[in-house]
């Protein structure tokens, strides 16, 4: 069954890929006429999804949310992006690569944390390690 004549317009929206040309295109269906489509490129991506905490105690812990601080590095150490977790420690990235990546953040008096993403693949999300940021351990020396 053929289209009733009229406008369209086909939008096009992916979670798990970059459009790289106009994201729509326009369609007039006319009687008796051959609509023309075009080609609309799209990129793959995947998405990185993980968490980060200071642990403030071996019992308790809060959200790290500060600002642009969990920081994707390359093989090389290069940050390749960055992103701020938000009220519940969550964070994301988008990837258009597979290559090897690492999450890591860091906090006046934490320990840094570091680790793998793990093996991506593109049109899909993956869960990268919690990240947890230690507290510094405090001593008194008292010279008497």
């Amino acid at each position: 069954m053929p289209p009733e004549v009229g406008a369209y317009t086909l939008v096009v929206t992916s979670l798990y890929h970059r459009v790289t040309t106009p994201a729509s295109l326009s369609v007039v269906v006319e009687p008796g006429a051959t609509a023309k489509t075009t080609t609309i490129g799209l990129t793959p991506l995947a998405i990185i999804e993980g968490s980060a905490f200071k642990r403030l105690t071996e019992t308790t812990q809060e959200a790290y949310t500060v600002t642009d601080g969990i920081e994707l590095v390359d093989g090389t150490d290069t940050v390749v992006q960055r992103a701020t977790a938000d009220a519940d420690g969550g964070y994301s990235f988008v990837v258009e690569a597979t290559d090897a990546l690492q999450v890591r953040a860091s906090a006046s008096g934490f320990t840094p944390a570091v680790k793998d993403v793990g093996t991506i693949t593109l049109g899909t999300t993956v869960t990268a390690p919690t990240l947890n940021l230690l507290k510094y351990a405090t001593a008194a020396i008292t010279v008497g």
